[in-house]
């Protein structure tokens, strides 16, 4: 699980990365990078909800695909506050 006060900030963050996805399929994206990306948003709600604490996992994966898929504003507006 994630720290308790960033568990709002962090679904948010994984709702922002559906819209890019929704973005991605609208703009056509090779499949395999459209596959990549799916992958990457699958594993956030998992370490959500783990038995142990995974903010640092949470916050690792998340800063990599905002900065692989180029939305690195959905990883501002997690820190923001």
């Amino acid at each position: 699980m994630i720290d308790k006060e960033k568990n709002s900030k962090a679904i948010k963050a994984i709702q922002d990365l559906i819209i890019k996805g929704r973005i991605l399929a609208f703009e056509k994206v090779d499949h395999s990078e459209m596959f990549d990306f799916l992958d990457g948003v699958e594993y956030l709600p998992g370490l959500i909800i783990a038995e142990s604490n995974t903010t640092k996992q949470f916050e690792d994966h998340l800063k990599s695909m905002c900065s692989d898929f180029d939305c690195i504003e959905v990883w501002n507006r997690y820190n923001a506050g």
